[in-house]
């Protein structure tokens, strides 16, 4: 049985979520799932890659996160809107699902790259296009 816990002011979590230690439980909410799709360059720029790119991302009660890579982690609200950031706020994505289709922006900013000690390219902000279709009610293994 886990037990809710109260932060420094004495306010208790909110009712959906109970935590224990360091671990956390959820309610499921009605855009729970795997969602599979692709990620679009929006444009041809040095640094960024020039082909889509398959993506799965899982969303369990109020989060969501990118499969195999929990670099990029985030937050669904009750009307679909979707926000994500990693860690050191490089990469961002925004969009919402709606109907079972998961669109959104991401981008990322891509760092120079270096040779020999002299950076050869220059900063990049990558922006890419993700549509992914909802494939089943959620897999949790891997639940960052």
């Amino acid at each position: 049985m886990l037990a809710a816990t109260v932060d420094a002011c004495g306010t208790p979590p909110p009712p959906a979520v109970v935590t224990a230690s360091t671990a956390s439980v959820s309610t499921g909410s009605g855009f729970d799932g795997t969602y599979r799709g692709e990620a679009f360059p929006d444009q041809i720029i040095e640094g960024c890659g020039e082909a889509s790119h398959a993506i799965i991302l899982e969303v369990k009660g109020n989060r969501i996160w990118v499969r195999h890579s929990h670099a990029l982690t985030g937050t669904v609200d009750p009307a679909g809107e979707v926000s994500m950031q990693n860690s050191d706020a490089t990469s961002n994505l925004t969009g919402s699902i709606q109907g079972g289709v998961l669109k959104a922006t991401e981008t990322a900013t891509r760092s120079p790259k270096k040779l020999q000690g002299f950076y050869v390219d220059s900063e990049s902000t990558c922006t890419f296009a993700i549509q992914a279709t909802r494939e089943s009610g959620g897999d949790s293994d891997g639940a960052p």
